[in-house]
Protein backbone atom coordinates (compact mmCIF):
# COMPACT_ATOMS: atom_id res chain seq x y z
CA UNK A 1 0.00 0.00 0.00
CA UNK A 2 0.96 3.58 -0.65
CA UNK A 3 1.45 6.44 2.05
CA UNK A 4 -0.96 8.09 0.11
CA UNK A 5 -3.67 5.11 0.14
CA UNK A 6 -2.80 5.84 4.25
CA UNK A 7 -3.44 9.42 4.58
CA UNK A 8 -6.95 9.01 2.30
CA UNK A 9 -8.13 6.39 5.03
CA UNK A 10 -7.42 8.54 7.39
CA UNK A 11 -8.98 11.37 6.41
CA UNK A 12 -12.05 9.01 5.52
CA UNK A 13 -12.68 8.14 9.18
CA UNK A 14 -13.75 11.90 10.27
CA UNK A 15 -17.14 11.05 8.17
CA UNK A 16 -19.41 9.80 10.90
CA UNK A 17 -16.16 11.18 14.03
CA UNK A 18 -15.53 14.60 14.94
CA UNK A 19 -12.01 13.25 16.43
CA UNK A 20 -10.10 9.84 16.29
CA UNK A 21 -7.44 8.76 18.50
CA UNK A 22 -3.99 8.14 17.49
CA UNK A 23 -4.10 4.65 18.89
CA UNK A 24 -7.13 3.44 16.73
CA UNK A 25 -5.62 4.73 13.65
CA UNK A 26 -2.40 3.20 14.34
CA UNK A 27 -4.38 -0.30 14.89
CA UNK A 28 -6.84 0.18 12.23
CA UNK A 29 -3.30 0.98 9.76
CA UNK A 30 -1.65 -2.11 10.99
CA UNK A 31 -5.15 -4.37 10.46
CA UNK A 32 -6.22 -2.79 7.10
CA UNK A 33 -2.73 -2.43 5.21
CA UNK A 34 0.30 -3.76 7.63
CA UNK A 35 2.88 -1.94 9.79
CA UNK A 36 5.35 -0.68 7.18
CA UNK A 37 4.60 3.16 7.94
CA UNK A 38 4.16 2.38 11.71
CA UNK A 39 7.06 3.11 13.62
CA UNK A 40 8.25 3.57 17.89
CA UNK A 41 8.42 7.12 19.28
CA UNK A 42 10.70 8.31 21.45
CA UNK A 43 8.39 7.25 24.02
CA UNK A 44 7.79 4.06 23.05
CA UNK A 45 4.34 4.72 21.86
CA UNK A 46 3.47 3.28 18.17
CA UNK A 47 2.91 6.15 15.73
CA UNK A 48 2.39 7.62 11.98
CA UNK A 49 5.02 8.01 9.68
CA UNK A 50 5.41 11.39 8.69
CA UNK A 51 5.52 10.99 5.32
CA UNK A 52 1.47 9.50 6.00
CA UNK A 53 1.39 12.18 7.87
CA UNK A 54 2.10 15.35 5.52
CA UNK A 55 -0.17 13.96 2.95
CA UNK A 56 -3.03 13.76 5.91
CA UNK A 57 -2.59 17.22 6.59
CA UNK A 58 -2.97 18.05 2.93
CA UNK A 59 -6.58 16.04 2.92
CA UNK A 60 -7.71 17.64 5.92
CA UNK A 61 -7.99 21.22 6.08
CA UNK A 62 -10.65 21.23 8.89
CA UNK A 63 -8.94 18.26 11.53
CA UNK A 64 -6.73 19.55 14.35
CA UNK A 65 -4.25 17.62 16.49
CA UNK A 66 -4.22 18.25 20.00
CA UNK A 67 -1.11 16.90 21.82
CA UNK A 68 -2.16 16.45 25.30
CA UNK A 69 -4.69 13.73 24.02
CA UNK A 70 -3.16 12.40 21.53
CA UNK A 71 -5.94 12.48 18.97
CA UNK A 72 -7.23 14.41 15.80
CA UNK A 73 -9.97 16.51 16.10
CA UNK A 74 -12.35 18.93 13.23
CA UNK A 75 -11.59 22.34 13.77
CA UNK A 76 -14.03 24.53 15.90
CA UNK A 77 -15.31 28.19 14.71
CA UNK A 78 -12.99 28.91 18.22
CA UNK A 79 -9.59 27.70 16.85
CA UNK A 80 -7.22 30.41 14.62
CA UNK A 81 -7.17 30.44 11.73
CA UNK A 82 -4.00 28.10 10.14
CA UNK A 83 -3.52 26.19 13.46
CA UNK A 84 -3.21 22.94 12.76
CA UNK A 85 -2.21 21.84 15.88
CA UNK A 86 -3.64 21.94 19.37
CA UNK A 87 -1.41 21.76 22.36
CA UNK A 88 -3.49 21.30 25.52
CA UNK A 89 -1.81 20.73 28.96
CA UNK A 90 -1.14 17.36 30.18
Amino acid sequence: MAAQDIAQFMADQFNDRDYVYQSQIVNAIIEKFGDEYIYRNKNGNRAISPEVLKLFRQLTRDVVWERGSQRWRKMRPDNRPGRRGIYSPR
